[in-house]
């Protein structure tokens, strides 16, 4: 996902990391031994880096391809120097200090968390962590505390594991993660009306209905979830769920989305593997 802000100078990039980096990162599955995986990837933006005349900054949102283990798994990785290298290499926060007059800094890998945010002018973009390092409850009550704190009026939220899974019952439509994130996640998205959510994991297409209180909102001012992951990821094959009518569109296609903040909402344009653009739309708020 790629957001512009044009309501101010500042062109803001960001990206959910296994969603798109999947078809490069794959092989590293949080083994020190691949980690040249990375020097790879960044490689092949040097040259758009260069293009556009400044370094393009990302936001990585964790994944099981990062720590290499499913998401609720029933051993704990442990935050130091040996853990996955996406705990090592990309701290996506500064250091939280008791003290507020301390300096910020970079934190030591066991003070990094997978629960972070980025805040800039009137939007707040959230990662968070489907069930790997923290648990769904915990950063329930730490994305409470956020956005009753927040002054953002555009709020995104991304995280892995889909809460609403475009594919059918014979998948993970009815998953624990499913069930945790309805439970607590979905509620709070609902009350303090979170823009949209990305959804990651299962490399398919997906739009979804604005959705409020686990069903299509009657009014049109829900959340809209985007998905699933399928940037540059081998697609996914399954039946596409139609039992409940929560999406708009579905297919079966590698896409990046781009999305313009504006002073009256947002809109989002799907780019798929060849440039073309096959879906648009706007949320004013």
């Amino acid at each position: 996902v790629f957001f512009f802000n044009d309501t101010a100078t500042t062109e803001i990039y960001t990206e959910q990391i296994v969603g798109s980096v999947r078809c490069v990162q794959e092989t590293d599955n949080g083994l020190h031994s691949c980690v040249f995986t990375w020097d790879e990837y960044f490689r092949r933006f040097e040259k758009i880096n260069d293009e556009v005349g400044y370094i393009v900054p990302w936001v990585f949102q964790i994944g099981n391809h990062d720590i290499g283990l499913n998401s609720l798994p029933r051993r704990k990785i442990e935050k130091n120097i040996n853990s996955p290298p996406y705990l090592s290499f990309f701290p996506q926060h500064l250091q939280i200090h008791d003290e507020p007059h301390k300096p910020q800094e970079i934190p030591t890998i066991e003070s990094r968390s997978s629960f972070f945010y980025q805040e800039f002018a009137d939007v707040i973009i959230i990662s968070m962590d489907s069930g790997y390092l923290l648990s769904y409850e915990e950063q329930g009550k730490m994305l409470r505390n956020l956005l009753q704190n927040t002054k953002a009026k555009h709020k995104f939220v991304v995280y892995h594991n889909p809460t609403y899974n475009v594919c059918g019952p014979k998948t993970d439509l009815v998953s624990e993660q499913v069930i945790q994130g309805v439970f607590y996640w979905v509620p709070i998205f609902d009350e303090f009306g979170v823009t949209t959510v990305f959804e990651n994991h299962v490399h398919l297409f997906k739009r979804s209905k604005p959705l409020k209180g686990n069903a299509v909102s009657k009014n049109g001012d829900g959340t809209v979830y985007l998905g699933d992951g399928a940037w540059g990821a081998q697609l996914d094959e399954c039946d596409f769920d139609k039992s409940q009518g929560f999406f708009e569109k579905t297919e079966k296609r590698n896409h990046a989305w781009k999305v313009t903040i504006t002073k009256t909402g947002s809109s989002y344009t799907a780019f798929d593997g060849n440039g073309e653009e096959f879906d648009n739309f706007t949320l004013t708020y």
